[in-house]
């Protein structure tokens, strides 16, 4: 019977070292980030209608804090883009993946509050860097985490007799008499 337990932990490590998903990791991600830019806009004063206003550009600054929801990490540099540039604004930009830590780096901000030439914002702003804070491993992650748990459990009250380092071992040992 241990010997079938083995084989099947095995077999299940096996399946989750996949090489194009090794490393991979999902987690629900937010951003936070200080953007700057600029907002173009028509300048339309007493009398005068679009498209005959004069233009203006006014500087733009604004915080962004956006939840992405569920995002596949690889270890490394992760592009993303969330939303639409003519309803809530297109936010783009690059999350880094390395050994847990998330760092966020070139987020974009654009928006046009109509399509082509128009009285409306267009803004455009940038930040060098951003927050990411990533929260809790996706439901399969937390299974393989309880699923290993307890078969460690199950495999050392199996092997009393036998000691700790003795249940880890791949190799069959002896029972006692």
């Amino acid at each position: 019977m241990l010997r079938l337990v083995k084989l099947v932990a095995l077999a299940l490590f096996g399946l989750v070292m996949v090489p194009e998903t090794a490393g991979a990791v999902v987690m629900d991600i937010s951003i936070f980030g200080d953007v700057t830019g600029t907002n173009t806009r028509a300048a339309c004063g007493p009398g005068q209608t679009f498209p005959f206003c004069p233009v203006e550009t006014l500087p733009y600054t604004a915080t962004l804090a956006q939840d992405l929801g569920p995002i596949d990490l690889m270890p490394g540099d992760n592009a993303f883009s969330y939303g639409g540039y003519y309803s809530t604004g297109l936010i783009t930009g690059t999350i880094n993946y390395d050994n847990g830590v998330l760092t966020g780096r070139d987020l974009l901000y654009t928006y046009a509050g109509c399509s082509g030439p128009c009285a409306g914002d267009h803004i455009v702003a940038s930040a060098a860097t951003f927050v990411v804070t990533g929260g809790v491993p996706e439901a399969d992650t937390w299974a393989m985490l309880l699923v290993g748990i307890g078969a460690v459990g199950w495999v050392l009250r199996r092997r009393r007799g036998a000691g700790a380092l003795g249940a880890f071992s791949i190799l069959p040992v002896e029972r006692r008499a």
